[in-house]
């Protein structure tokens, strides 16, 4: 009973600075777990947090947008009844690609007349998403803008009550086509 009320409480013990701590020092990490086995608690305990919290373990390489501005990453995919399929993915710019990219996401903001405040410090966003599989839909449940320390910028959530709008068709020879295919397997 112990173990199961610490593991669905170990999300709230994690914080931003402990992500960044085990991202920046994953070297100095490995080192310690495998020269040191009397830390053997400390090892599982952050790689296991490392993995499930960090990223370093979750993202999977999805692709590079066409423009070869973006990198594209699926985090995780939830299979859910009726053909529904969730998505986590991360999106980042390709090396040295920093500043095509927080341009790009400003002039995208622009065209949608939204608010680009804060967004020429963006590092990285992250997406939720929905795809029908029966139906080749997708649609975004939420969209968190990140700087490069990780601290969110802006999260734009679509408005529930917007039912209508929110499920698109899945464009072909894109970076959703892709995803769809590996979310619907």
């Amino acid at each position: 009973m112990l173990k199961l009320y610490l593991l669905s409480n170990l999300s709230d013990m994690i914080t931003d600075e402990y992500r960044e701590l085990v991202n920046k020092n994953k070297q100095l990490i490995i080192y310690i777990c495998i020269n040191l086995p009397l830390m053997k608690n400390f090892c599982l305990l952050t790689l296991l947090l490392a993995c499930a919290y960090s990223g370093i373990c979750q993202d999977v390489f999805l692709g590079t947008s066409k423009d070869q501005i973006s990198n594209y990453y699926i985090m995780s995919i939830t299979h859910k009844r009726g053909g529904i399929s969730e998505v986590f993915e991360r999106v980042r710019p390709q090396d040295g690609k920093l500043p095509a990219f927080r341009k790009q996401i400003i002039e995208d903001r622009q065209k949608m007349k939204l608010s680009t405040e804060g967004f020429d410090k963006v590092g990285y966003w992250r997406r939720r998403l929905q795809y029908d599989c029966k139906k080749k839909q997708y649609c975004v449940l939420e969209a968190t803008y990140y700087d490069l320390y990780g601290h969110e910028i802006k999260n734009n959530d679509p408005d529930p009550s917007d039912d209508d709008a929110k499920w698109y068709g899945v464009p072909a020879a894109t970076m959703r086509e892709i995803e769809f295919g590996k979310a619907c397997r």
